[in-house]
């Protein structure tokens, strides 16, 4: 049966459709408490990737937008990757995270990433993490994630999801929108 939850005369929840069968929704205007996850969002990339060169490179798959439901939230990034390092050279692999390509986010995850003295293979998995304080956002902006790939030193080919013939790897950037 449809209703409705109200405090201090405004509608806080509003049910539809049958008693038990229905479907609960929050109004926007519920301000959740500090370090409440308002959103998740997620992108999967199951293609090995290979770098040859020190120009950050974007990888499709693993950029994704999220459209804030709050002003001025907090968004942890979080790239999963499931293998990355380099296959030859005396290199590694460099991981970055842009924000909207502008600037306004623009900040080296990891530069040392299967480096050694050596040519020899060096990989390992590459869960890496960063918590974006946006100050200037409000709800409905729309801010594009975009993590880049490259070589510390343009000797040799460095890998994401590099593949050893066992199946499909998969690698994931993940966004979470929290409350301050």
């Amino acid at each position: 049966m449809p209703g409705t939850l109200q405090v201090g005369g405004n509608t806080v929840i509003t049910h539809t459709g049958d008693a038990g069968a229905g479907t609960n929704t929050i109004n926007n205007a519920v301000v959740f408490p500090a370090g409440h996850i308002v959103q998740t969002v997620f992108n999967t990339h199951s293609a090995e990737s290979s770098f040859t060169s020190t120009t950050p490179t974007a990888v499709a798959n693993l950029t994704k937008p999220i459209t804030l439901k709050t002003d001025n939230p907090y968004v942890l990034v979080i790239l999963a990757i499931n293998s990355i390092g380099k296959f030859n050279g005396n290199t590694a692999m460099v991981s970055k995270i842009t924000a909207n390509d502008s600037g306004s986010l623009d900040i080296i995850l990891s530069d040392m990433t299967g480096y050694n003295s050596a040519t020899n293979h060096n990989f390992f998995p590459g869960n890496q993490a960063y918590l974006h304080n946006l100050t200037n956002d409000a709800a409905g902006t729309t801010i594009t994630y975009t993590p880049k790939f490259y070589l510390s030193v343009a000797s040799g080919t460095g890998f994401i999801n590099a593949s050893s013939g066992s199946g499909l790897k998969y690698s994931q950037i993940i966004l979470m929108e929290i409350q301050k």
